[in-house]
């Protein structure tokens, strides 16, 4: 009887002994969010929820179009070991779907969180904050009336150009690409435009260029036109700064 009782005590604490597998010497990695920034990205959040046995060596995040398991070299992006949270700007356009996961690792090895899909959302559409009249242009004190079209076809600078033509001057916008929803920043430099940039040119007995670090409207309407506002752009005529205002729909 004595021998039975030792067999069952030995039994009992086998079985109140926790198994762990590898996996648990590994870290644990979710991503907490996603959300859009700017023209062509989205910010991406991980978090270490485990850091495992081993010390973490890095984090990152691995990613691409439609709906499917990145491997981890897809889109890869290294950041450095950390044991909280974690962020990266990726490139992603609007109106498209991607699969993003997070991974980290320490010496032991690595691990992914759990597949994340995410649609990139429409931008809002953003009209300038001044008083303005559609299709009208007012340029150093003088107002007229405008006409735009847009073209991929041979612009001035980047992959995209809006021409407006007034009775007093052409005003020339280029784009990096077809415009979106949004503020954009004008530039001096045309050659290496980002997503956000546009110059633009004024064509009338001379040419000049708006000054860099102002801001210009863009407003994809219901009715597939599109719509560019300005409140005070400015650039120098020769003479002195001269300021420019207005709105036009193409």
């Amino acid at each position: 009887m004595k021998k039975i009782t030792s067999i069952f005590v030995v039994f009992i604490l086998l079985a109140s002994c926790k198994k762990e597998s590898f996996n648990d010497a590994l870290p644990a990695v979710v991503i907490q969010s996603i959300v859009p920034y700017g023209f062509d990205s989205v910010i991406v959040t991980g978090k270490i929820t485990t850091a495992g046995a081993g010390n973490l060596d890095y984090v990152g995040f691995c990613y691409g179009s439609g709906s499917i398991n990145p491997g981890i070299t897809l889109n890869q992006v290294l950041l450095n070991g950390t044991s909280g949270s974690f962020s990266a700007a990726l490139l992603a356009y609007q109106d498209s779907s991607y699969s993003f996961k997070a991974f980290a690792a320490n010496d032991l090895g690595y691990s992914f969180s759990s597949v994340v899909k995410y649609t990139v959302p429409h931008a809002t559409a953003v009209i300038a904050p001044c008083t303005l009249i559609n299709n009208q242009i007012t340029d150093a004190g003088s107002t007229f009336g405008v006409a735009a079209s847009g073209s991929a076809s041979n612009p001035s600078y980047g992959n995209y150009m809006v021409t407006i033509n007034g009775t007093n001057e052409d005003i020339y916008i280029s784009f990096a690409n077809l415009p979106q929803n949004g503020i954009y920043i004008t530039t001096t430099n045309g050659s290496s435009l980002a997503a956000n940039q546009v110059i633009i040119n004024i064509s009338n007995f001379n040419q000049y260029t708006i000054n860099g670090g102002q801001k210009v409207y863009v407003a994809l309407n219901k009715n597939a036109t599109t719509t560019i506002s300005f409140c005070s752009l400015t650039y120098n005529n020769g003479v002195s700064n001269a300021t420019m205002f207005g709105e036009t729909s193409y």
